[in-house]
């Protein structure tokens, strides 16, 4: 469940922390995550093997769409450069 969890965050710009971000996640809702996960295991083994996804090329393609949004602070969001800056500074460094 972890694993599905820190799957999600693949897709994200910022990667700092991702660990503890997924561990605080499942902390505060175990019993949910675990009952979802079982039932979805369930669900999935009763359908039969599913298509292999291209993870990666999925994943790749959810931080450019992030990183493409990135000009709409030029609109919408006070202090736009400094923000950018930042964002650009975490994902190179």
């Amino acid at each position: 469940m972890r694993q599905a969890l820190a799957l999600s965050y693949e897709g994200e710009v910022r990667l700092e922390k991702t660990g503890e971000k997924v561990d605080a996640l499942f902390r505060c809702a175990e019993d949910f995550y675990l009952a979802v996960w079982e039932r979805l295991l369930a669900e999935y083994r009763a359908a039969g093997a599913a298509p292999p996804v291209d993870t990666a090329r999925l994943i790749a393609r959810s931080r450019r769409r992030a990183k493409a949004r990135w000009p709409k602070n030029m609109l919408l969001v006070d202090n736009w450069l400094d923000i950018l800056i930042d964002k650009v500074e975490r994902t190179t460094a």
